[in-house]
């Protein structure tokens, strides 16, 4: 990956990380559990997706395969929380008011 490439996507990421992290933590007290779950989730694999190149680096340029793992693992992470978060408590449905 470009230098520029990679400090673009850490700088881009780290403000939409602290941008999450904010509205996480303003809305955290009026969360379901299942809400509060998928927000950890999706933060970490926000996380995971921001800096991966620089943990590829530190894993010291791992193989194919082993990319390919910690990649599936961030989507994963990703996926989970978005549906959490779209789910929410189950007899309450999703904790987003599309009315407000």
């Amino acid at each position: 990956m470009a230098p520029l490439e990679l400090t673009l996507r850490t700088v881009l990421g780290t403000i939409l990380l602290l941008g999450a992290g904010v509205a996480w933590a303003y809305r955290w007290s009026r969360m379901s559990q299942p809400t509060r779950i998928g927000s950890v989730l999706l933060l970490v694999g926000l996380l995971f997706q921001t800096y991966a190149p620089q943990l590829f680096v530190l894993l010291g340029n791992p193989s194919g395969t082993a990319r390919t793992v910690i990649e599936i693992g961030m989507l994963v992470f990703l996926a989970a929380g978005f549906y959490l978060l779209l789910v929410g408590h189950p007899d309450t449905g999703s904790d987003i008011d599309l009315d407000e």
